[in-house]
Parts: structure tokens; sequence; C-alpha cells
């Protein structure tokens, strides 16, 4: 069975839905077979610790999507610089506020209160050679590396990362 595991509680009466942060699953190791994150890695506050922990409950596939945001070369990973540019951009599209623009643009989110919902949009950049540093983990073999150009914004080119490990037994 498929597992759904966020932190945010709104989701709360989906079917196998685990209330959970990705830094500290509540789950035994190797409990599932195959674990998917899908753009979720960019959100992390510590994605090295994400990424160890999925590794970490899963038996054999470790499938990751990781959005390329916008690199702001001087600051690279630096989440507080992260979270500026997203609130400027958040103002600039006239929503004062993360949850403003959650509201807006997914139902879901109507009527709920800020402070529940603790998605934070995109807070880490990374370059090819930050992917491969966060994916060599121990006991894993690298099958599928490919990036592919998702869109253009304000003249920069974004990718998403498609990445498949296997561990090795």
């Amino acid at each position: 069975d498929a597992v759904h595991v966020d932190l945010d509680i709104y989701k709360k009466g989906i079917p196998n839905f685990v209330c959970a942060d990705a830094h500290r699953l509540p789950f035994m190791d190797r409990q599932f077979h195959t674990v998917l994150m899908g753009d979720i890695v960019e959100h992390l506050y510590n994605p090295e610790l994400g990424i160890r922990e999925a590794a970490r409950v899963c038996d054999y596939r470790l499938v990751m999507t990781i959005f390329e945001e916008l690199r702001l070369k001087e600051e690279g990973l630096q989440i507080e610089a992260g979270l500026k540019l997203q609130a400027e951009n958040f103002k600039e599209e006239g929503f004062p506020s993360i949850a403003a623009y959650f509201q807006h643009y997914h139902p879901e989110f109507e009527g709920i209160d800020e402070h529940t919902i603790p998605h934070n949009a995109h807070i880490n950049r990374f370059s090819d050679e930050d992917i491969q540093k966060l994916i060599a983990l121990p006991g894993f073999k690298v099958e599928e590396f490919h990036k592919k150009p998702e869109l253009c914004y304000k003249g920069l080119q974004l990718s998403n990362w498609l990445i498949s490990l296997r561990r090795v037994h």
C-alpha cells in the first residue's frame, strides 16, 4: 500500500495519510519497497537528513524529483536568502504571505489558519554537483540521473532532476 507523508495537517482524512516530518520518519528501517520523494528536497530545512531518512525506510528503490530553484550564486543554499526571495516574489505577484498564495491557488487551503501551513516554498537551490553529493548514499547505486528543462522564469531556465537509486543488498 502507498503511504502519503506530509506535515500539512489539513490533509488529515486522506486515506493512508501520515502527518510527519521528513527529517524524522515514523517508520521502521527498510519498511517500504519503494520510496518516492516528489519535489520535496528543495523544501527541506536539512535536505541531507531528509534524504538519509528516506533511504533508511527504503528497502529497494528511492526515486526523487528535485526542482531546480532560482540560484543566487553569491548566497548558495542559505535558507534565509531563499525565504527572503520567496517573500519578494509573492509580494510582486500581489500576495502578502505564503499562505495567501496557497489559499489563492489551492482551494483546499481556503479558511485554514496560516499557522497550520508549515509548507515552505523552495528554500534550497542546488547545482548538479550539490545533487550528486546529496544522493551519494552508502549502500545505494545511482540508476538514473536526468535533468530536464521545466520552465523559464524571469529569463532563467529552471529544470527538474529525476533520480533513481537502488539499494545494493
